[in-house]
């Protein structure tokens, strides 16, 4: 057991990206989850089978999000253990990103009152940065994006922004667009094209006034 808890660590710690979104104690019940359907031993599953090793692990994913994994991480039907830890840690940061995020906005609220100023909120949007569907870690958010998100977030120019009202309807729109089949990366897309037509519109009433 102490021979696969550090090779558990030692694969966590050498793979970049979602894999360091598993918590530690985590990983032994991942390579539990894997190795029952890893009957044989070799080191690999069917990919059709990622959906039963997420489910032991009380994850439940779309047919759209196993397309999205089977197109990344397997080439040949089949997926190694590694390519799994970087599976189950993307699934595990996308289920918990709402949580991390209201709990990142409320450290900057330390009278409880939900709302900060908005100020403070592109400060933290700007700290923050987004998640790389492809590397799978986090980038720079770009400035224009954190404009628009900072209006959608204070549309009446209070100068506040109730912050968990904001991540729920940023949640509900991606989850929206997940069940219409968009991919993650797809419906992060679609929000940002949406975001610049947008911004263009205004510029162009701008003008015209």
């Amino acid at each position: 057991m102490a021979a696969a808890a550090a090779a558990d660590a030692a694969a966590a710690a050498r793979l970049p990206g979602a894999v360091s979104h598993i918590p530690e104690d985590r990983l032994p019940a991942v390579r539990e989850a894997f190795r029952t359907f890893d009957t044989a031993g070799a080191g690999d599953i069917a990919v059709d089978e990622l959906a039963g090793v997420l489910r032991a692990l009380r994850y439940t994913v779309n047919q759209t999000e196993l397309a999205e994994f089977a197109e990344r991480y397997s080439a040949d039907g089949r997926i190694g253990y590694e390519q799994v830890l970087h599976v189950v840690g993307t699934v595990h940061n996308r289920r918990r990103g709402p949580a991390a995020m209201v709990a990142a906005f409320r450290e900057f609220d330390p009278d409880g009152s939900g709302v900060i100023t908005v100020a403070t909120f592109r400060q933290i949007l700007l700290s923050l940065g987004e998640h790389d569907p492809v590397k799978g870690g986090v980038a720079p958010l770009a400035a224009d994006m954190a404009e628009e998100m900072v209006e959608s977030a204070d549309p009446d120019d209070t100068g506040e922004v109730d912050y968990a009202a904001w991540v729920r309807g940023l949640t509900s729109q991606a989850d929206a667009l997940r069940r219409a089949g968009h991919t993650p990366a797809g419906a992060r897309k679609f929000m940002r094209e949406q975001a610049e037509e947008k911004a263009k519109g205004k510029g162009g009433k701008k003008k015209g006034k």
